[in-house]
């Protein structure tokens, strides 16, 4: 097996040491040296190894810094932004899931979908408080996006699911930054 390679991501109190037979991007096997920036790790879901992270419906995992992702909430985004002009325009077609959760049409994709946690229940339009939980793909196999914050690192993942449209996420988000967790470089 290689060395490990480190990975030092901005603001990150530690840096990463991504195991060698883990396939990292950008690849800097045996490179002596941090590699500075974020990197990109594959899922069990698509990797072709038994070397992998994650669940079986874990795509990909990209660890950034945690200024990358500024932040989930509506009044967060830019304004123009498209996912505030779709949740704008969508969320009167909203579909009600459970747990406060709105399934949102993107009016651009008709095969796309915000998934928001309303923070006014029966809210005719969004609210600044309003969190994006996960932006999905509906088309054939159900595919989706998430962002993260991790204590000092931003985090995006992307896994399938056999739902129809995800409601829970709290057990795969603990999953993705335990793995990510056990990757910091010891001291």
């Amino acid at each position: 097996m290689d060395s490990p390679t480190s990975y030092r991501v901005d603001g990150a109190k530690t840096d990463f040491c991504i195991p060698g037979d883990l396939d990292a991007t950008p690849s800097r096997r045996g490179h002596e040296d941090p590699v500075a920036g974020g990197f990109t790790l594959h899922g069990c879901y698509s990797s072709h190894s038994e070397a992998c992270i994650g669940p079986g419906n874990l795509i990909s995992v990209a660890v950034v810094a945690k200024s990358y992702f500024p932040g989930r909430r509506f009044g967060d985004l830019p304004q123009g932004s498209h996912l505030r002009t779709s949740a704008i325009e969508g969320w009167q077609d909203a579909k009600m899931l459970e747990e406060g959760l709105l399934a949102v049409p993107d009016g651009g994709d008709k095969s796309h979908i915000f998934v928001w946690r309303s923070s006014a229940r029966g809210a005719t339009q969004p609210m600044d408080d309003d969190e994006l939980m996960a932006s999905c793909d509906t088309l054939g196999s159900v595919s989706c996006n998430r962002v993260l914050h991790g204590d000092d690192f931003g985090v995006t993942y992307s896994f399938f699911t056999d739902n129809e449209i995800p409601g829970d996420f709290g057990s795969l988000d603990k999953q993705v930054l335990n793995e990510i967790e056990r990757m910091r470089c010891r001291r």
